[in-house]
């Protein structure tokens, strides 16, 4: 359900490709927009503050969108990303299906930081809000059951399977969420891949105002 306001004066441009943030957004704001950001390089360190990191690289993308071309009618820009950390070892996007599986390998019997992180811009008033939640995760630990799991999931393809997420897995996928997590502690929503609850009231707050 969209929120008490005239929707047409609060378009939303969504720079993400993402389908889980596409989803999340789509279920309350009606005038939702979806772009991609422009070509910049991502560098991801591979060790560091990973909140620290998640809310540059959101920023990055806000500034290559800012420096492109914009419809009059949009009002609102979000961007966003979303990293696994084991301590400081920051983990982005698996680069091919060997990395995906070295990396579900390594969170089984572990747990593991997930931060995402979002930079929302109001046009309006020219202003940027930073925004982040974060989760931990405990994945089940190394049987025969979790390595057929791994393989299984290996197997698919993009919106499914790990080449497009973060520490190479879905949360929100049945054959991750009911067979390899132990439990979570923490915003689900930011293991999905968006800060919803912190950005679902902040823009509820500007758009009324």
């Amino acid at each position: 359900m969209g929120f008490d306001n005239d929707s047409s004066m609060n378009t939303l441009l969504l720079a993400s490709t993402s389908p889980r943030r596409q989803i999340m957004l789509a279920k309350f704001i009606p005038n939702l927009i979806i772009g991609a950001v422009p070509e910049f390089k991502e560098s991801i360190p591979p060790f560091g503050d990973v909140s620290a990191i998640a809310v540059g690289l959101a920023h990055q993308k806000l500034q290559a969108v800012l420096a492109g071309p914009l419809s009059d009618s949009i009002r609102f820009i979000v961007t966003a990303d979303t990293l696994v950390a084991h301590g400081e070892r920051i983990l982005g996007k698996p680069l091919d299906l060997p990395n995906a599986k070295q990396m579900l390998l390594g969170h089984l019997g572990q747990s593991h930081t997930v931060v995402s992180a979002a930079w929302l811009f109001d046009r309006q008033t020219q202003t940027q809000y930073p925004l982040q939640e974060t989760a931990q995760v405990y994945f089940k630990s190394l049987s025969a059951e979790t390595l057929k799991i791994i393989e299984h999931y290996l197997t698919l393809a993009p919106p499914q399977g790990p080449l497009d997420k973060a520490g190479a897995y879905g949360i929100q996928e049945p054959l991750i969420g009911d067979n390899l997590i132990e439990h979570i502690d923490g915003a689900y929503e930011a293991i999905v891949g968006f800060p919803l609850k912190s950005f679902k009231n902040l823009f509820q707050q500007l758009c009324l105002s």
